[in-house]
Order: C-alpha cells, then sequence, then structure tokens
C-alpha cells in the first residue's frame, strides 16, 4: 500500500511549466526519467507536462519512444489517481502509436480519459502531444491493488 503521509510537497514549475507541479522524490525512475508534472490542484483541464532535453532523445535527435512511453504511463496514474484508489495500482497493458516527432525543447502535454472504471481495472485512453501536434496515443488497462 502507498503511504501518501510520505508523499513530498509538490514544487511548482516555471515559465512554459508554470500551471503545472512536480513531486521531485516521489517515484525515483520518474525523477530520473523527466522531470515530469501535473496540473497543479485547480488547474482545468487536468493534464501532464514536460520539457524535453537532449538526454530524452535517440541518435536521430528525437524524443525516445520508451520516454514517450513512460511519460504516458505517468500521464495515466497521474489523472486516473481517484479512479485508482487509495492503494495504488499497477499497469497490466499499454499500446501505443507514435504519430509524429518531437524534439528537445518541444513541450510536450498529455492528456487521459478513463473509459471505464470497474472494481478492480481502470480504462483508459490518452494523446501526448507537441505544439498541438499528436505525437502518440495510448491507450491502458491498470489493476487496483488491494489493501
Amino acid at each position: 500500500m502507498i503511504d501518501i503521509s510520505k508523499r513530498p510537497t509538490p514544487t511548482a514549475g516555471e515559465g512554459a511549466l508554470s500551471d503545472y507541479e512536480t513531486l521531485a522524490g516521489w517515484d525515483p525512475f520518474e525523477d530520473t526519467a523527466g522531470p515530469m508534472y501535473e496540473s497543479r490542484t485547480g488547474v482545468e483541464p487536468k493534464r501532464c507536462a514536460m520539457v524535453l532535453e537532449p538526454k530524452h532523445c535517440n541518435t536521430s535527435g528525437i524524443v525516445h519512444g520508451g520516454l514517450l512511453m513512460t511519460f504516458a504511463d505517468y500521464s495515466t496514474f497521474s489523472m486516473a489517481r481517484e479512479a485508482i484508489g487509495a492503494n495504488g495500482g499497477v499497469t497490466v497493458s499499454m499500446t501505443s502509436d507514435f504519430t509524429a516527432a518531437a524534439r528537445a525543447g518541444d513541450l510536450l502535454k498529455s492528456s487521459v480519459d478513463i473509459i471505464k472504471s470497474t472494481r478492480s481495472m481502470v480504462f483508459v485512453q490518452g494523446r501526448i502531444s507537441a505544439a498541438d501536434v499528436i505525437v502518440m496515443s495510448f491507450s491502458a488497462v491498470l489493476k487496483k491493488l488491494k489493501g
């Protein structure tokens, strides 16, 4: 079970990320892959964002597909947090379609729609875009963890 009492205080983003906050120190992998941000409380519509850096790109100079999938997973859990519940969840499956390139300096934004939430599973669909161009679309199935 997730110990919410150990969740760090959110840190506000700056510049293009001023409507977002990050939870540095909460997830070591996301800290290494990111930084990744989610909308500040009260900012609608709920979105996630990150600014691409050279470390996020492959040898062709475009964003690495693995980074996009990591950002999709981060976004899924950020935006489906309430549907998943206090015990957290795990990704059972994720499919992705890469539709355009993004490069260092681009601001990625994601949106996620909860398609269905059952007693034990959450089904979502999402999109990641850069400058209003969809870079990746995805769908995921999440398993809710029991207490």
